[in-house]
């Protein structure tokens, strides 16, 4: 402390709070932001603690475009934001503010396309993917999305297509044969399987398949004329377990990732 005998005569004393405010950077508001919502939809906060985090996350976010107006990750945070209160509406807005800023933005594009799918408007999730897609063709999880997403809207040539971009045919087949045994439609999953095994006999994780649709354990050795039989009639059988293929992409991991509904940690 120091004491007001020992300033000189003229000094001029300023209070703390009449000092300028300074403004903390953007990157810095959203680093805090993140944290915030993080914890609001982790679990991590709950109930009145949930809400309070998702509170300042906003005014984070919101401090943080003040300082910069086009931060990009402070509109995709709020678009998060927006969906971890289960407003499909007001996420949408914030991703289109910032493509309105980046149009090139592919992780822009892919997070759209995963909010548009999690809402099942599958052909809009299809037109923001091919847009991902298109501005990265090298990125795996883009393609195996987009994949999936050409199945959602039953444009499986598509689907095929898409995966083939990733992998060989009868991983490619397999794939797309696990996602129709996904949506319960078993005949046409047969019919991608057998050709899967026409592509590549020892598929091994083609074979399981094929053997579960028939109700045979998967660990039954399939010849390759059964492989190449035709189509038959689905049996019940075991269902398909919930780990991923040793081959390909994981489709129960593609499922989870677009059905999760953000916010259900409360």
């Amino acid at each position: 402390m120091i004491k007001p005998d020992a300033l000189p005569p003229n000094a001029k004393v300023v209070k703390a709070e009449d000092q300028p405010k300074i403004t903390p950077p953007a990157d810095t508001c959203v680093a805090f932001a993140n944290l915030r919502l993080h914890a609001a939809m982790d679990g991590s906060a709950q109930g009145e603690s949930r809400e309070e985090a998702l509170s300042q996350a906003r005014k984070l976010y919101d401090q943080a475009l003040k300082s910069d107006p086009k931060c990009l990750d402070a509109y995709k945070g709020l678009a998060q934001l927006e969906q971890a209160r289960e407003n499909y509406e007001g996420a949408l807005d914030y991703y289109h503010k910032a493509l309105a800023i980046n149009p090139k933005g592919a992780s822009l594009w892919y997070e759209l396309g995963v909010c548009q799918a999690r809402h099942a408007n599958w052909p809009a999730a299809v037109e923001s993917l091919q847009q991902a897609s298109n501005l990265e063709p090298s990125n795996r999880t883009y393609i195996k999305n987009l994949g999936f997403s050409f199945a959602k809207n039953g444009r499986y040539d598509d689907s095929l297509a898409c995966f083939m971009r990733i992998m060989d045919e009868g991983q490619a087949r397999y794939n797309l044969a696990r996602l129709l045994h996904y949506e319960k439609q078993d005949d046409l999953s047969r019919l991608q399987i057998q050709m899967a095994l026409q592509a590549n006999p020892k598929l091994a994780a083609a074979q399981n398949l094929l053997a579960q649709l028939d109700g045979r354990s998967p660990s039954t050795t399939i010849s390759a004329s059964a492989a190449n039989s035709g189509p038959s009639m689905p049996n019940s059988g075991p269902s398909m377990p919930n780990s991923g293929p040793s081959v390909g992409i994981d489709i129960d991991d593609v499922a989870a990732e677009i059905s999760e509904t953000p916010g259900n940690a409360n």
